[in-house]
């Protein structure tokens, strides 16, 4: 007897394509470039505010450093600010040199002093020592230029080239010392003492760390700064962050 078999017939069956149709991709694309334009922003201003806040940091840590080399050695540190240049400078409208970016200290050994390249001579006419490369600002920030925002950047501290040019100056280099040529002849100074600074007592010294594109503003287009404050008779250092 025979058996009968049935055999079940296969259907081909074609499931629906999974993704997204046009007009969804495009719905997804409009509110994620919604959702950037809103986020953006704030993004870009927490990100300018840290780097702003790092910059700040930075010369706040050299200007202490000066104050306590002043201090420790007992002998006076000449803080110079220079003008750094930057590829971005044209567009912000820099004056010739660049903005001012770099920070540089020098300390001073008298006559009578043991001569520091030699370690045994006596000194016979004043001598300042560079021991480090200049500080210079992150990417994007400066020193504002703006003689109310930053006072420490005005003509009352600006060296006479008389006098600067009757001192010896060298930069210790881990080969010795070797004579110092400065980025430029153009700077502002002022020096710390171990208890005092060379700066009028009867006026108020700081100096502003600001956007890049805000360098050259007036301080009514500047909201956000960075401020050191130096106090002339005491050396004391005071930041101010709005």
């Amino acid at each position: 007897m025979m058996k009968s078999h049935s055999i079940c017939g296969t259907r081909n069956h074609r499931e629906p394509a999974n993704g997204f149709t046009l007009i969804e991709l495009m719905v997804v694309v409009a509110v994620v470039a919604l959702l950037l334009a809103l986020v953006m922003p704030g993004l870009m201003g927490t990100l300018g505010a840290s780097k702003l806040t790092q910059a700040g940091d930075k010369m706040a840590g050299f200007l202490s450093e000066a104050q306590s080399r002043a201090y420790g050695q007992g002998r006076p540190v000449e803080v110079r600010f220079y003008r750094v240049p930057s590829a971005e400078d044209s567009m912000q409208g820099a004056p010739a040199g660049g903005f001012f970016r770099g920070g540089l200290m020098l300390e001073y050994f008298q006559p009578g002093e043991t001569d520091p390249r030699t370690g045994t001579a006596a000194l016979a006419r004043p001598l300042a020592v560079v021991r480090q490369a200049m500080v210079v600002l992150p990417e994007g920030t400066a020193m504002s230029e703006d003689a109310q925002m930053s006072t420490l950047l005005g003509l009352a501290t600006r060296p006479s080239g008389q006098n600067a040019m009757v001192v010896e100056t060298v930069m210790k280099t881990a080969n010795g010392y070797e004579p110092f040529l400065p980025l430029s002849e153009e700077y502002r100074s002022f020096v710390l003492y171990p208890e005092t600074t060379s700066l009028d007592s009867e006026s108020k010294w700081h100096l502003a760390v600001v956007p890049e594109t805000d360098a050259a503003r007036p301080p009514a287009a500047v909201t956000n700064y960075y401020t050191l404050l130096v106090d002339p008779v005491t050396t004391r250092l005071s930041i101010y962050r709005p």
